[in-house]
């Protein structure tokens, strides 16, 4: 388990998972209360981020690849 220390492991008997048995079970990983945090967080500073750039004029947009996007404000017209 990915949110237990080593003391613990030892403690309860319990082996620990490395890296590519996590990753390859990632389902199962980002059920512990650490990982879910990190999400937490990222989305968090996704949404002030997109919220900012949706004040300062910008216009949602798909990207071909599927991934949400932004187009910035057209610059401001010199004169």
């Amino acid at each position: 388990d990915a949110g237990r220390s080593e003391a613990e492991l030892a403690a309860l008997n319990l082996p620990r998972v490395d890296q590519s048995s996590r990753l390859d079970n990632r389902v199962l990983d980002l059920r512990t209360p650490a990982n879910q945090a990190i999400f937490r967080v990222q989305s968090k500073v996704c949404d002030l981020f997109r919220g900012h750039l949706l004040q300062q004029g910008a216009s949602p947009a798909d990207t071909p690849e599927g991934c949400e996007g932004l187009i910035p404000p057209p610059p401001p017209e010199s004169k």
